[in-house]
């Protein structure tokens, strides 16, 4: 049998909305108030992994940045599990930290 989660909160209504467990897959991120000190070596990275802290599984394979004004559009090869609006995401090139920021949003 399907595992159910909660996939969506509608607070206005007070409901929380239920759904398999593969509805809370992404594989797009959006990232806000991010710090990376160097841009061009995260955008062309081919071994960039993201690791999301918090509750969720993290991604397996790497991924791909797009930046746009104040926001990083990330692009994922396996979708990450549950990812929320507030959680720290952390880029990595094998060991090396590229930077970083918080997540705005998942689609």
């Amino acid at each position: 049998p399907p595992s159910l989660a909660v996939v969506a909160i509608d607070a206005d209504r007070n409901r929380l909305i239920a759904g398999e467990d593969e509805e809370l897959r992404r594989r797009r991120l959006t990232i806000r108030a991010w710090n990376v000190p160097d841009m061009e070596r995260l955008c062309r990275s081919r071994e960039l992994r993201v690791v999301i802290r918090g509750i969720g599984r993290n991604p397996d394979g790497f991924a791909r940045v797009r930046p746009e004004r104040d926001r990083l559009h990330v692009e994922l090869e396996y979708p990450a599990w549950a990812p929320a609006p507030g959680q720290p995401v952390v880029f990595y090139e094998r060991d090396i930290v590229l930077g970083g920021g918080i997540l705005a949003g998942s689609g």
